[in-house]
């Protein structure tokens, strides 16, 4: 089972085991941090939008339809959207 880490502008975190296979959003509901998704996970707006500390290359690949809402924003991949990222190892990410 991987490991998500949120980190908070105030430096406090939460941690927690979650499945593999998830995407952040719904990990994110696992370790009992809710997610505000606009949209029901469709990628039409990005009130889930976390940024990557760690982790990178535990995330699936930026589909199009989040490069489509993200834009130049995700040039670096440093920027995801939750509901469309699926965790398959540690991650490290950021709630602004």
């Amino acid at each position: 089972m991987p490991n998500l880490t949120v980190v908070y502008q105030d430096d406090t975190s939460v941690h927690g085991r979650v499945y593999d296979g998830l995407t952040i959003c719904d990990a994110l509901r696992q370790i009992g941090n809710v997610t505000q998704m606009n949209c029901g996970g469709r990628a039409r707006c990005a009130t889930c939008k976390v940024r990557i500390v760690s982790g990178y290359e535990s995330l699936t690949e930026v589909t199009d339809r989040e490069l489509k809402r993200l834009g130049l924003e995700n040039v670096n991949n440093r920027f995801r959207l939750a509901c469309q990222t699926i965790i398959h190892g540690d991650v490290v990410i950021s709630r602004n």
